[in-house]
């Protein structure tokens, strides 16, 4: 491989922003790194040398708010965030790149993606993706309390990097130096973040509001995700589930996993990181499903900002700290068209099958020729009523435990019908719990309710 060229620095004007881009010339396959919440572009630096050693075009960018970047006051939800990068990508006039994000970036690149995916050849996830903060933490204010930026307040730049090394022994030099640039030095020594806390908290509020999972369906360019195996095993098992959802939601994935890795593996682990997104941009454009495991993508066309702004639908308004925490660098917050399609039919299927779970075996035992007296079966119907009630309130408003509770609930109303068998209202009550088990299992109720609940910085 020979040597990557030196990098150019540059200012670019989104939309009357100014963002700070990084870009290496190449004549392969163009790549835009995007960081994570908190981060910058120059964490990107050693995955993006290797690219461009090997003939990539290659870009970082400080997001809005971050690095050398301009800093609004307003503008960090998914819709202002993912045109900014809609419109880099137009600036920087290339062919369709990879656009490859880590974390928060990556929940980014798969927004973009739906948004806009005729002007990408593909997607990477680097940790993140798929990171849905309202399935660990429902409420808002819990979220915010608990994944608050930490406080640097009083510390030098020499013992942040002190505190980096200690937490992190296997980054290099340069690795250390690229998080430190996450933070400015005032006149007496001390540092303080580039991203004020109140944008960082604003940009951590689009990520709590964001359900990517009901993009999955809809993103018709290949994804490929690198997940970070956890050396928390219970943590890794999470994720393990979540990119299962994931990878069984998109139409176009691959998976490669990164065990016994930090959250910020670019950083870590950069020329494995470059290997395997050099390695899936010679395929990308071919149809593919892969799962994976813990253990073991000539001038490009004008006006795309303009011409996509109208498919984000706009949302209310990790951080690189020394230590390590699992708080996803924010994702983007999506309501998107998608995700309406998605839960809809399926809570809706849910209800009619828990409402029809009482109402029918009802008639039967009430009807001419039955019992004319409530009999234990149909309160055990009523009961499971209630509960499927709850489970369809779950697929509407996207709620995980709401699969789990589904498959409880509806195996149940069939194993309860069974015995005593009492004829059309049994056969009514073992159909029914059937049929809620099929729409819950089915891709439609797995993408509806199995969404990605991890958030790893």
């Amino acid at each position: 491989m020979t040597t990557a060229p030196a990098p150019s620095d540059h200012r670019v004007d989104v939309g009357g922003l100014t963002l700070a881009v990084r870009r290496w010339d190449g004549s392969g396959t163009p790549f835009v790194l995007v960081h994570g919440l908190a981060s910058n572009a120059r964490t990107w630096d050693a995955v993006a040398d290797d690219l461009a050693a090997a003939g990539s075009a290659v870009a970082t960018v400080d997001l809005r708010g971050h690095g050398r970047s301009d800093k609004p006051d307003s503008g960090y939800d998914s819709a202002s965030v993912v045109a900014d990068l809609i419109g880099v990508v137009e600036e920087l006039g290339w062919d369709r790149p990879v656009l490859v994000g880590q974390s928060w970036g990556g929940n980014l690149a798969l927004a973009y993606a739906w948004t806009a995916p005729d002007t990408v050849r593909g997607v990477a996830g680097v940790d993140g993706g798929t990171i849905d903060l309202q399935t660990r933490w429902p409420v808002w204010e819990d979220c915010a309390r608990d994944l608050a930026p930490p406080s640097v307040a009083g510390k030098t730049l020499d013992e942040l990097a002190a505190e980096l090394r200690d937490a992190h022994p296997e980054w290099s030099a340069e690795a250390v130096d690229a998080a430190l640039a996450n933070y400015a030095v005032r006149d007496d020594g001390t540092v303080e973040p580039r991203l004020h806390r109140d944008h960082h908290l604003a940009a951590l509020r689009g990520l709590w509001e964001q359900r990517p999972s009901s993009l999955y369906a809809e993103v018709s360019v290949p994804v490929l995700l690198l997940p970070a195996g956890d050396r928390d095993a219970s943590w890794t098992n999470d994720k393990q589930a979540e990119i299962d959802a994931a990878a069984a939601a998109l139409p176009r994935v691959r998976v490669r996993w990164f065990p016994d890795s930090d959250h910020d593996v670019h950083l870590q682990r950069p020329a494995e990181v470059a290997q395997a997104l050099r390695a899936r941009s010679t395929t990308a454009s071919s149809p593919d499903r892969g799962r994976g495991s813990p253990t073991g993508l000539s001038p490009g066309r004008r006006g795309h900002g303009r011409r996509y702004a109208g498919r984000v639908s706009p949302s209310p308004a990790g951080s690189a700290a020394p230590t390590r925490c699992r708080v996803g660098t924010p994702a983007v917050a999506l309501t998107s068209q998608a995700g309406s399609r998605s839960r809809w039919p399926v809570g809706a299927a849910l209800l009619s099958v828990g409402h029809a779970g009482v109402s029918l075996p009802l008639l039967s035992a009430l009807g001419p020729g039955g019992d004319r007296a409530v009999p234990p079966a149909v309160v055990a119907f009523a009961v499971a009523t209630v509960l499927a009630t709850a489970v369809a309130v779950g697929a509407f408003r996207r709620r995980a435990w709401a699969w789990a509770l589904g498959l409880a609930v509806f195996g149940l109303t069939a194993l309860g019908a069974v015995t005593p068998y009492r004829g059309v209202g049994s056969a009514v009550g073992i159909a029914l719990g059937l049929a809620g088990v099929a729409v819950l299992l089915s891709p439609a109720g797995r993408a509806a309710l199995l969404t990605a609940g991890v958030a790893d910085r």
